[in-house]
């Protein structure tokens, strides 16, 4: 058996899923098996099982991320295992940065690493928003913590948390993450070793899915800090779910905002209701300095700008 199972799902991926497996491949690390979950494509994945011998296709009919990334892992062998998004990359040390500091830390759980922004053409954009965190309190804060990509977690450890919770399509990572950092201690590797991809088809661009389904895990996190009496979670939580409505209500506004320009006035107002009842001192202060901006523009431009009100 392979030490390392890497599982990508794939759907309908086109080109990243190629660039995805290369990026395994071409790995420091060697004893590694490839399995890419084919989860009711429309296109032929076929072609990833001619890359490299280690590299297999497994299919499920279209039954979303959770289900295919736990299939892959029924389907699996190794000692530790990767998530690996099919349009995300790894640096060629991935692997093995990470097994090195598991073998130093045989108590951790899971081990992950910083990573850089890419864009939809691989052009780097910055550092992650990723972060170490100490624990399981302060990754309930949100402010930091793995993605599925850049961590790299040991198979007995999912055998005792579970796996991905289909309930949670958008945020089943976050999820699980919590049940391990509840249970077990977890290293991070400061070091750049994953590029995470940001693109059009980015399922965190639906923010009023992803900010219920965040509400919904914390506040399951925060009844079972109150259960156990853990006064510190239940106050993590609750900045946690602050934090979120702060930043899902500026993801609001900004939706308003482009429906405006595109002309689409009738689809403008639920944002906007979203944006006041999420963030409102933030929105608020945004259509307060509308009329200057706008008075602003109108002079430097010498005329009237088309669609600029509720424009920062």
């Amino acid at each position: 058996m392979p030490i390392v199972s890497v599982i990508i799902p794939a759907y309908n991926s086109g080109p990243y899923l190629d660039e995805a497996v290369k990026s395994v491949i071409a790995q420091t690390f060697t004893d590694w098996e490839c399995i890419v979950v084919d989860d009711g494509s429309t296109e032929d994945l076929s072609r990833v099982e001619k890359m490299d011998s280690r590299v297999r296709l497994i299919r499920q009919l279209n039954s979303g991320t959770s289900a295919a990334r736990n299939n892959g892992f029924m389907s699996s062998g190794g000692e530790f295992i990767a998530f690996l998004d099919h349009d995300d990359l790894w640096l060629p040390t991935m692997l093995a940065n990470q097994l090195e500091e598991m073998e130093v830390h045989p108590e951790a759980a899971l081990c992950y690493t910083a990573f850089d922004l890419i864009n939809s053409i691989g052009e780097r954009q910055g550092p992650g928003w990723g972060r170490g965190v100490s624990g399981y309190v302060e990754y309930l804060r949100g402010i930091g913590g793995p993605l599925p990509s850049c961590a790299l977690i040991r198979r007995s450890c999912l055998l005792k948390t579970g796996l991905f919770d289909p309930l949670y399509p958008m945020v089943q990572d976050f999820d699980l993450f919590l049940k391990i950092f509840m249970f077990h201690p977890v290293r991070f590797i400061p070091t750049t070793r994953m590029l995470y991809r940001i693109h059009e088809a980015n399922t965190s661009r639906n923010y009023v899915a992803l900010h219920g389904e965040v509400v919904n895990v914390v506040n399951k996190h925060i009844l079972m800090a109150r259960l156990r009496g853990n006064i510190a979670a239940i106050k993590a939580g609750r900045i946690c779910i602050r934090r979120r409505c702060l930043v899902s209500g500026a993801q609001a506004y900004d939706a308003a905002r482009e429906c405006v320009h595109a002309g689409k006035m009738a689809k403008c107002l639920p944002h906007l209701l979203r944006a006041v009842i999420w963030s409102p001192r933030y929105t608020l202060t945004s259509l307060f300095k509308f009329p200057f901006r706008w008075l602003k523009k109108r002079t430097d431009l010498g005329g009237v700008p088309d669609k600029m009100w509720l424009q920062d």
